[in-house]
């Protein structure tokens, strides 16, 4: 994959570059992903990666900023809470 993949849902906002995605789940929440060695998207490599991290977070916002509606980043909703405790919270 040679160019970015963007995508906004709920309160998560992604951008996947490559083999890394960078994810964002409401306005506190964010997470590094290299999904070529982690299939299941448990070892968040932001601090391990701060550079890629930033490079994808610049990236994305750099898209969003191009969007007619912004994101509200509101609270997550009961799913989300759900989701990321199952999935992304150790």
């Amino acid at each position: 994959m040679n160019r970015p993949l963007f995508w906004r849902f709920w309160n998560q906002s992604a951008v996947r570059l490559g083999n890394y995605k960078y994810l964002k789940v409401g306005a506190e929440h964010e997470f590094l992903f290299d999904m070529a060695s982690d299939e299941a998207v448990s070892n968040n490599l932001m601090s391990d990666m701060p550079d890629k991290a930033e490079e994808l977070k610049s990236l994305y916002e750099a898209w969003n900023a191009e969007m007619f509606r912004q994101p509200q980043q509101n609270a997550l909703n009961s799913q989300e809470r759900e989701w990321l405790s199952f999935y992304l919270t150790p």
